[in-house]
């Protein structure tokens, strides 16, 4: 994932510098419009500066947040370089799957638990009702449950969307 995510990030980065040579005009001493902070997965590592509506980000800090090095930098363009092979991203990916897998194994099992607690708490309802006994208690215990049951159906179907998207972060 991250070997993908440094691919695009170093060809957004060289469609960018080509359009600026194609354009025949260098942004040297143009107006700055803006900054604008970068983040990579939460954390703050840099600012963008836009010029004329386009951001331009700080490539080291972005290169190096996703383990890669910049090898050269000059007037002459930008070098970057990656330590990530393929198997290291299809071991990250499998150890994620094995994960949000395990986790929805786990949550049908909470769900199951829950469904049996429903159950017990129904029949008891039914046993007060029938003796004329008050069961409201059981009453509020059981719509407790069954909000429970439905944020935990709600959490499955998150992981599952994530396992089948590969949206796991």
């Amino acid at each position: 994932m991250k070997k993908i995510i440094i691919g695009f990030i170093a060809g957004a980065l060289f469609m960018v510098s080509a359009q600026a040579f194609g354009d025949g005009l260098s942004f040297i001493g143009k107006k700055v419009d803006g900054e604008a902070p970068v983040t990579l997965n939460g954390k703050v590592v840099g600012d963008a500066i836009i010029i004329k509506g386009k951001s331009f980000a700080p490539v080291r800090e972005l290169t190096n947040g996703f383990g890669g090095k910049v090898d050269s930098a000059s007037s002459g363009g930008i070098a970057l370089s990656s330590d990530l092979t393929n198997e290291k991203v299809v071991d990250d990916n499998s150890a994620q799957i094995t994960d949000l897998q395990n986790k929805i194994a786990s949550k049908k099992a909470d769900i199951e638990s829950i469904k049996q607690k429903i159950e017990d708490i129904q029949k008891k309802v039914d046993e007060r009702k029938a003796q004329g006994i008050s069961a409201d208690v059981q009453m509020v215990e059981l719509t407790t449950m069954k909000q429970e049951l439905e944020n935990q159906i709600g959490k499955l179907t998150e992981l599952e969307y994530s396992l089948k998207y590969g949206n796991n972060d």
